[in-house]
């Protein structure tokens, strides 16, 4: 079940590096809701294989994004990774064009406006 949306605009120079600050930023705010059962599910296979072995052939800014997330994940009384086919995340997607647009983290937890975000043509914020 989905209980929001954040949008964090980043500055990542490879799409590999933006996935790990992604897969980072949700674990922080898992953490925040003080969620203690949690799965994450993701279309990066390098990424969730990172996270899930802490150990794949990936860049050094993004070894530091997944170094990070796998010290917070202990926090959590169960986790899960888990991959799904890109086709299955196509509101995932839409989503990370819409952060990339934007200057400042937008956070939603009202159920209509995160249907508004997810499936309006722009986003005016």
């Amino acid at each position: 079940m989905c209980m929001g949306v954040r949008l964090i605009p980043s500055k990542a120079h490879l799409v590999e590096e933006a996935e790990g600050f992604t897969a980072l930023s949700a674990i922080k705010w898992a953490r925040e809701l003080k969620f203690s059962n949690i799965t994450f599910e993701g279309d990066a296979q390098l990424i969730i294989s990172s996270l899930n072995s802490s150990y794949c052939n990936i860049g050094w800014r993004t070894r530091a994004y997944i170094t990070d997330a796998i010290k917070l994940i202990s926090s959590f009384t169960s986790y899960t990774f888990s991959t799904c086919p890109r086709s299955a995340n196509s509101v995932a997607d839409a989503l990370a064009s819409k952060a990339k647009a934007l200057t400042t983290e937008l956070t939603v937890t009202d159920p209509r406006l995160m249907f508004l975000i997810c499936f309006q043509k722009t986003l005016d914020v």
